[in-house]
């Protein structure tokens, strides 16, 4: 059984017969959320359509978070999912055939 934590709450998580999550096209209110998580990353001199941009992004972030005392550390899960969508959306754009996926009945969205 997965460990539960504040970021991966399992209390409404569907599961398949075989125990895989179970997962679902993003309602409208998660597509607002994840063009939300975009605006994270929206930089003057960023094009997240480039792959080298958004590999410099995670770089950057990187960096920084690991040369920020853990004391003063924030927290790292908006950063690396909006930085998550950016790599799904240049999937996306290379091979048109994908479709977005959420986890169903899973608070937040993931």
């Amino acid at each position: 059984m997965a460990h539960r934590t504040e970021h991966s709450p399992e209390g409404d998580l569907r599961r398949a017969a075989d125990g895989a999550p179970m997962l679902e096209e993003p309602n409208p209110y998660q597509l607002v959320w994840m063009e939300e998580l975009r605006e994270l990353l929206r930089v003057p001199g960023v094009d997240l359509t480039i792959p080298e941009h958004v590999e410099r992004l995670f770089v950057d972030w990187c960096c920084r978070w690991h040369a920020t005392t853990p004391a003063e550390r924030w927290d790292p899960l908006p950063s690396l999912t909006a930085l998550g969508i950016a790599v799904g959306d240049l999937l996306r754009a290379a091979r048109p055939d994908l479709l977005w996926r959420v986890v169903a009945g899973c608070s937040p969205t993931t």
